[in-house]
């Protein structure tokens, strides 16, 4: 049977979140088919979610061959709702998510009278308020410089407005624990890079996207509402994180802006700076407790 959209929500070690998620979007159009990727979960996930969606025909669940990161398990999702049921439009969405129908409704009729490839509803914090990020440009390599050091931080800070005037407002890059885009285009790009694990897709999905002249937008008129981070949280530790990243940015500096060995050089020790920085930190507060 043929669906208008497919949703991948990924889950790793977290039924319990995953559970939750399903219980928001159980009942509803028919017209929207889930899939949950377990990422090899090292516990029995993917038996609790599979007993848990008995009986639901828009919710399936799949196992990925490895877990292969945010990329890896996504493509895998999205190459299966391709497959078994030719969605037009794809949706990425962190099971730590809360979702209304009214952002595909409202997307389908966005994505049906322009020419946008990607959209997003604005991103909210679990009280409410918009989230500090909720779109941002494509990091030049000064950008990933300046994340690694906490005063070029400071001062290398941007503040992201959004125009609730326009309907859609062109943006680069997006949050990547929820976004829509045309099933087409996500092939005619060759999907997610699978090279990074975690951090940085969003970033690369947007240069990927922006290659191609393919425009990415944010939707003003709905939002989400997203518990930030806390199924990375949960499985990973703060000095892990920040090697993962450090890996994901190299890697995004290499590949994407081309930079020389020279740069290379600099981005490393500047990222083994901010791993210095991150010991310091949480040591500070593990201490005080």
């Amino acid at each position: 049977m043929n669906k208008i959209f497919g949703v991948v929500v990924l889950n790793y070690n977290d039924y319990a979140t995953t559970q939750h998620f399903i219980d928001n979007v159980k009942n509803f159009n028919n017209d929207i088919q889930f899939v949950v990727v377990d990422n090899c979960s090292t516990n029995n996930s993917f038996d609790i979610i599979s007993d848990y969606i008995e009986g639901l025909s828009n919710v399936d669940i799949i196992k990925a061959p490895k877990n292969g990161g945010y990329a890896y398990g996504n493509n895998f999702g999205m190459r299966y709702l391709i497959d078994k049921y030719s969605v037009k439009y794809l949706m990425v969405a962190n099971p730590d998510t809360v979702i209304t129908e009214d952002i595909f409704s409202e997307a389908m009729e966005l994505l049906g009278a322009t020419d946008f490839t990607l959209l997003s509803p604005i991103m909210k914090k679990t009280d409410g308020s918009i989230a500090d990020l909720p779109y941002w440009d494509i990091p030049t390599y000064w950008d990933d410089i300046c994340r690694c050091f906490y005063i070029l931080r400071r001062l290398n800070k941007k503040n992201y407005h959004i125009d609730f005037n326009e309907r859609i407002q062109q943006v680069e890059a997006v949050p990547g624990s929820l976004w829509i885009i045309r099933a087409d285009k996500m092939q005619e790009i060759g999907y997610l890079d699978e090279n990074t694990f975690l951090y940085c897709e969003e970033s690369i999905l947007a240069r990927k996207l922006k290659d191609k002249n393919f425009k990415s937008g944010l939707m003003t008129r709905v939002s989400y509402i997203h518990a930030h981070s806390v199924s990375i949280k949960s499985v990973l530790s703060e000095i892990r994180m920040v090697h993962l990243m450090g890996q994901s940015i190299l890697y995004y500096e290499r590949t994407y802006n081309k930079i020389s060995k020279l740069r290379v050089s600099v981005l490393k020790l500047a990222i083994k700076v901010w791993a210095f920085e991150r010991r310091i930190v949480v040591g500070a507060l593990n201490g005080k407790r």
